[in-house]
């Protein structure tokens, strides 16, 4: 599979939505459906079919020919009152199977996970 951002414009979100497709264009797979990366809840990121009106599917640091992009899911995080920025990253560096997940970036710089690729 790769991954590809679709720009659709939005009057009422920034940022773009992460769509996930299967590079053997085969239609079998996901039934057809084209699904997003969608945060659900303040870290974790799922896959779920795409709709432009989900603010959750909104994403911004993606770049089609970028390498070493950070990736932001959208909204504003804080705890105890103090704000702080999320990036999407996971545990250790790529490996199969791994979940992705919105990590404090500070963490994810710290441990060299906070770097996305594009193909």
């Amino acid at each position: 599979t790769g991954l590809f951002a679709d720009y659709a414009p939005s009057k009422k979100f920034v940022g773009s939505q992460i769509q996930v497709v299967d590079t053997n264009r085969d239609p079998a797979i996901n039934n057809g459906t084209s699904l997003c990366l969608e945060r659900k809840r303040t870290r974790n990121i799922a896959l779920t079919p795409c709709d432009a009106s989900v603010e959750r599917q909104r994403f911004t640091g993606f770049n089609a020919t970028g390498q070493g992009m950070e990736i932001y899911p959208e909204g504003i995080f804080s705890k105890n009152g103090v704000s702080y920025e999320r990036c999407l990253t996971q545990h250790h560096h790529p490996r199969q199977g791994e979940r992705v997940y919105a990590e404090k970036c500070r963490k994810a710089r710290n441990s060299k996970t906070n770097k996305w690729s594009s193909y």
